[in-house]
């Protein structure tokens, strides 16, 4: 559903009481837009990956949206081809640069892996998608110490009719060092992944067990070379039991998620803490919490200098009139036992969600997600939280920011290019006094084609350049007003 948006004024959620930053930002467009990972730059500011509709309306582009420390948008970049791209996960190294992994829409219709590496203006430097026979998406990541990933990929499997998952391990120019896969009757799939002393990373994973008709979670050792060093369940029995995210302290993890009966339909939060050097029985506790209403964690953050932890949950309250599932922050003790204040999303759109998180370097916490909007469609969710849990206020009537800047959205309203995907010309046709000469450029930046309008219209031989993705830029009188992407086949 198309939601219509009328921007009358900005308004911002901010406490900066002793140094302290706490807020709260809706960001969107003409569609649905999500926001899946996050991370802090040294300036305080953030850098926000996910998908969204709203800078090619009726198609999904995968973006990054760059803020200062307070939640203001300073820029925000479209990545991928016409139809449905997105971004889930992000790796930033200072100095380095950030990569950006999910999906992109391979020319056969399906969706490959992709990874973009990109400085810290959010231009491309490469980029690789690596297709398979089915649908495929990079959903979680880790960086190693030479600057490479150990990435997992999401895939439909042929055989087992459902989704199974890939475990890669990337050097540092995107290339497949080696590649493992798991498969079973039943959904797979990876939620974290962690680097953990030098070369080893652990995962958790959720899975399928047939025998039991149950799902159950998975942590797993794994050395950078591929090879596994332990991995223990994690489960309630009976029931299924979900590990959605952890993080580590020194040699403690701490994981939460949720439980499923096997005889109703409501879900219960799930905690699990467990000592590393101790493998398989380092367990300390799996246990459930019972609630009135459907309860999920999705995200768990460490307080810094503190032994409190940061949650992100989900839950429907059965004493309201409302269906759907409203995203709450909550203050968690060392045995991630909810205590002190929350702030909660409380709206009647439709389902609201926190993907993910990262704690700050002013001692609070980041969380990113979507919120469901009363008029239809979904906006990106920015929860910071401040040192001390200063938690923002939440509006009940939600207020959009701009995600593309008007002056970008009536710029490519007024510019028309086809076809696209092309094999030997494009038409690119303009309102009057838009632009008056274009480029045609590689993601990296490199000029391929440059020419200008007649007649508000320009017809563009690609017939011998290579096949990729391209940016069309416009300019007038020599100022650079927007740029949109073509595809060659």
């Amino acid at each position: 559903m198309k939601k219509t948006l009328l921007l009358l004024f900005m308004v911002s959620f901010i406490s900066t009481g002793f140094s302290q930053i706490s807020f709260y930002r809706l960001f969107g467009g003409e569609d649905f837009d999500y926001a899946y990972d996050v991370v802090e730059l040294p300036d305080s500011g953030f850098i926000v990956a996910g998908t969204s509709g709203s800078f090619n309306v009726g198609h999904a582009d995968a973006f990054l949206l760059r803020t200062d420390k307070f939640g203001n948008r300073l820029w925000s970049i479209p990545y991928g081809g016409p139809e449905n791209d997105g971004a889930f996960d992000l790796e930033h190294k200072e100095g380095f640069g950030t990569y950006m992994l999910g999906r992109t829409t391979a020319p056969t219709g399906d969706f490959d892996a992709w990874i973009a590496f990109v400085d810290d203006q959010g231009s491309v430097l490469w980029e690789k998608s690596y297709p398979g026979p089915n649908w495929e998406e990079v959903t979680e990541s880790a960086m190693t110490q030479d600057s490479g990933l150990i990435v997992s990929v999401s895939r439909y499997g042929t055989n087992t009719q459902s989704d199974d998952y890939s475990l890669i391990r990337l050097d540092v120019s995107g290339d497949t060092v080696w590649h493992q896969e798991v498969n079973s009757y039943g959904d797979d799939e990876v939620t974290n992944i962690e680097s953990y002393q030098d070369s080893m990373f652990l995962i958790s994973s959720n899975h399928w067990d047939s025998l039991n008709a149950a799902s159950y979670g998975l942590i797993e050792l794994l050395h950078e070379n591929g090879s596994l060093i332990w991995s223990d369940s994690v489960a309630i029995s009976p029931g299924s039991t979900y590990l959605n995210d952890f993080y580590h302290v020194n040699d403690t993890l701490f994981g939460v998620g949720g439980f499923l009966l096997d005889d109703t339909s409501t879900f219960d939060r799930m905690r699990h803490v467990r000592y590393l050097p101790l493998a398989e029985n380092g367990e300390i506790v799996t246990q459930s919490s019972a609630s009135a209403g459907n309860i999920i964690d999705d995200v768990v953050i460490p307080v810094p200098n503190s032994q409190f932890k940061l949650g992100a949950f989900r839950f429907q309250d059965p004493t309201t009139s409302s269906p759907y599932n409203d995203f709450y922050v909550t203050l968690n003790s060392y045995l991630l036992v909810p205590i002190g204040a929350t702030a909660n999303s409380g709206t009647e759109g439709g389902d609201d969600r926190l993907f993910n998180g990262a704690a700050t370097q002013d001692g609070g916490a980041i969380f990113v997600g979507y919120q469901a909007l009363p008029q239809g469609g979904t906006a990106i969710a920015m929860l910071k939280v401040g040192p001390g849990f200063d938690y923002p206020t939440i509006p009940e009537v939600p207020f959009i920011l701009q995600l593309v800047g008007q002056e970008e959205i009536e710029m490519l309203n007024s510019v028309t290019v086809y076809p696209n995907p092309a094999t030997d010309l494009i038409h690119v046709e303009i309102d009057k006094e838009v632009a008056d000469r274009y480029t045609l450029v590689t993601l990296a930046g490199r000029e391929v084609h440059s020419g200008d309008f007649s007649n508000s219209e320009a017809i563009i031989s690609v017939s011998s350049i290579e096949r990729g993705m391209y940016f069309l830029q416009l300019f007038n009188k020599e100022t650079y007003v927007g740029s949109t992407q073509v595809i060659v086949h």
